[in-house]
């Protein structure tokens, strides 16, 4: 009866972000070939830095453009990288169901990613 939660890493051969008004969400391919879909990004690290991302983004379609730059220039640094790494967390209790989030990603987002920003 009570509600617990868990966390987990996994390796990650490709990421895809998508990207809302109010939130991001993720879809990640594993090693293995699964492919886990749909997941809340709710690390803080990764949410401040998309928020920089909307802020040196002007003109019209920011939220497609900021979804490109994502999807394109930071999942290819990601990729890049040797193990690059999710750690996959389940939530709280609510309305009595948990779920799953992408609790982080890794590497976490560095500052000077955003230079590659047109």
């Amino acid at each position: 009866g009570q509600g617990q939660r868990s966390i987990c890493g996994c390796g990650v051969n490709n990421v895809r972000f998508e990207v809302f008004p109010d939130e991001v969400r993720a879809m990640i391919l594993l090693p293995s070939g699964v492919s886990l879909r749909d997941f809340p990004l709710v690390d803080r690290d990764w949410k401040n830095f998309i928020d920089q991302t909307f802020e040196k983004t002007v003109g019209a379609n920011r939220l497609q453009r900021v979804q490109r730059f994502l999807n394109s220039k930071i999942a290819e640094i990601l990729l890049n990288i040797t193990d690059p790494f999710a750690r996959i967390g389940l939530t709280r209790i609510h309305n009595e169901r948990h779920w799953l989030m992408l609790d982080s990603l890794f590497p976490l987002p560095q500052t000077t990613w955003l230079n590659d920003l047109r």
